[in-house]
């Protein structure tokens, strides 16, 4: 909603790029810059739970395959909610039956792994 009140998304409309891989810059760079730090330190935490290395590597790859996908979801329901005044709870009803897939999806293939 940032972007859209303080009219970044207009200069990034005035870019030689498409919009589309524009806005998949943005997204790449949020998680590059949110997730990422919090996968390499997912091990630290897995070691805690007494997870085995070959469990760390499963819970490190659901990670890295389904938080692109959350994020993009999210971006598409905020892109759906744009002009919206208090568009938080509309973002999460939209939002929350396409992000139930890829989190049973990380969930089970960990928990497939440990039993």
């Amino acid at each position: 909603m940032d972007d859209y009140q303080d009219k970044t998304l207009e200069q990034l409309l005035l870019t030689p790029l498409p919009f589309s891989v524009g806005i998949l810059i943005k997204v790449a760079i949020h998680w590059v810059s949110a997730v990422l730090p919090l996968i390499v330190l997912s091990p630290l935490l897995a070691i805690q739970f007494n997870l085995n290395p070959k469990e760390i590597c499963i819970l490190m790859m659901s990670l890295a395959i389904g938080t692109p996908a959350l994020m993009l979801t999210s971006a598409i329901g905020s892109a759906a909610t744009i002009g919206a005044r208090n568009s938080g709870v509309l973002i999460t009803i939209i939002t929350t039956p396409l992000n139930i897939p890829a989190i049973i999806f990380g969930s089970s293939a960990l928990s497939q792994t440990i039993s």
